[in-house]
């Protein structure tokens, strides 16, 4: 447990420079009560960064696998405490309780929001910049999490790429952190060509930055007024395109970022970016029928809305280009394509691209076994060999899901929340894609808001954005007697 604690110390380090940084933004927009709130959050945090390294600084390095999964529940639970400081430290309408949902939303990269749309309701932009970066801080965070903690114990299956991607012997520690630098380095220039491009496109420099955060952190969160399909076409698509980037594999990202290709080569899943694309270029084409034939939409605004629907709940952002949008589209379809998510080692949630290949072969095999019963053939995609075991490990992943889905259903009706809502707003922070109830429900009067749901509801879909970026299955390991006596 020391060595936790000694972690948790070098991210509250970390996050005390964000929010050094949001001070500057406050004081830059003249929001000089923010600017004591940030620097009062800022100082507070750092202290307790200090106090655990210092405490823990003899501590043993290397975490095991025990205290890697312990690490990985305790930045979901905790971290989201300091994140909320400022929230609550504001006084906006925030009690402590929904200041913490509201940055387990951001840090789980979930989308969902107690706050108002801002063409209702001024919000600070300080606050909107802070809520935007908690986003960005936890597509960063879930990228290093899959990297340094679920993959090496190829938790639900996942791809053996890890191998190739760092040096041999590799137990997650400080020091190796080094090891991963490329990670933080390829998704902060991303957001910064984000961040450019908008720019150079007439958006001001806030927003752009706010915008490059809820793009490649895939959150969906739109600290706008504004719907983005109303935006001019060129920053539409510069934030569908980043969507994009944000839901393919960091491997491909730093395979086209460096030229180097060796990663990527002998990464076993190099055939998601293709079927992502090709999904989205699918989807993209019969969404935009059903708005031609089922609105008034012209034939260039149903194809622009289809195809950036199509990447947007395939990315897991679930972020609607116009009002109403999603009202039209088909909901099992809407809720089918969340599920799915995009590549493994992306920002986007859902079960992924690879394991619902996996699946698909393997009902495939079983199905040619049953006209063939003594032919054998090998279950493979890519140059990935799926295994009995492995196949075990994604079905499993696919059950825990299922569980994670009925209980929560049971529990928000059991609170009075009708069914179709319930069934809906838990897929949705399920799969860490929140904003696809929120759209649905500003077209549904009898859906309730995020913000009109009681406690008890709010605190079961807060377990379910947790749950979401754990693959439900870490945390059951957490829950496993076995495991701790092993």
């Amino acid at each position: 447990m020391r060595v936790i604690f000694y972690f948790l110390g070098f991210v509250l380090v970390a996050l005390s420079c964000f929010m050094l940084l949001t001070t500057f933004v406050a004081f830059a927009v003249q929001e000089k009560k923010l600017v004591a709130v940030f620097l009062v959050s800022s100082g507070l945090i750092a202290f307790i960064a200090g106090s655990l390294i210092f405490t823990f600084r003899n501590s043993e390095e290397v975490l095991k696998h025990y205290d890697a999964f312990l690490l990985a529940l305790f930045m979901w639970v905790t971290v989201p405490f300091f994140l909320a400081l400022p929230f609550y430290i504001s006084g906006y309408s925030l009690n402590f309780f929904h200041a913490y949902f509201e940055s387990v939303s951001g840090f789980t990269t979930s989308g969902t929001t107690l706050f108002p749309k801002v063409s209702l309701i001024p919000i600070p932009q300080a606050l909107l910049f802070w809520r935007s970066l908690i986003d960005w801080i936890g597509g960063l965070v879930t990228l290093l999490m899959v990297f340094l903690i679920l993959s090496p114990v190829q938790l639900g299956s996942r791809p053996d790429c890890f191998s190739h991607a760092v040096p041999s012997g590799f137990q997650p520690s400080i020091s190796q952190l080094a090891t991963m630098k490329w990670i933080p380095f390829i998704y902060s220039v991303l957001t910064f060509f984000c961040f450019l491009l908008l720019t150079m496109n007439g958006l001001p420099a806030l927003t752009s930055a706010e915008l490059s955060f809820s793009a490649l952190s895939t959150s969906g969160f739109n600290p706008t007024g504004q719907e983005i399909g109303d935006y001019p076409f060129p920053i539409l698509l510069i934030v569908v395109f980043f969507m994009f980037l944000g839901a393919m594999s960091v491997v491909w990202q730093h395979a086209l970022f460096y030229k180097d290709w060796s990663l990527s080569l002998q990464y076993d899943h190099h055939y998601e970016p293709y079927w992502l694309f090709f999904l989205s270029f699918f989807f993209g084409l019969f969404f935009a029928s059903v708005f031609y034939f089922n609105s008034d939409y012209s034939l260039f605004f149903s194809l622009k809305s289809g195809f950036s629907s199509a990447v947007s709940l395939l990315s897991t952002s679930g972020l609607e280009m116009h009002s109403g949008d999603f009202s039209i589209l088909p909901l099992p379809l809407i809720l089918f394509l969340v599920l799915i998510g995009g590549a493994v080692f992306s920002t986007s949630g859902g079960i992924k691209l690879s394991r619902i290949g996996a699946m698909i072969l393997y009902a495939r095999r079983e199905l040619y076994r049953l006209i063939h019963p003594h032919c054998k053939r090998r279950a493979q995609i890519g140059g990935q060999i799926y295994n009995l075991q492995m196949l075990k490990g994604i079905w499993l992943i696919f059950i825990s899901f299922s569980l994670a889905i009925i209980f929560g259903v049971l529990a928000v009706t059991a609170t009075g929340m009708n069914f179709d809502s319930g069934f809906v707003v838990i897929i949705s922070n399920l799969a860490n894609a929140g904003t696809v109830y929120s759209e649905l429900a500003e077209k549904t009067p009898s859906w309730v808001s995020y913000a009109e749901m009681n406690s008890v509801v709010q605190s079961v879909l807060i377990l379910m954005m947790i749950l979401g970026r754990m693959e439900v299955l870490g945390f059951l390991i957490l829950c496993n007697l076995f495991f701790w006596r092993s």
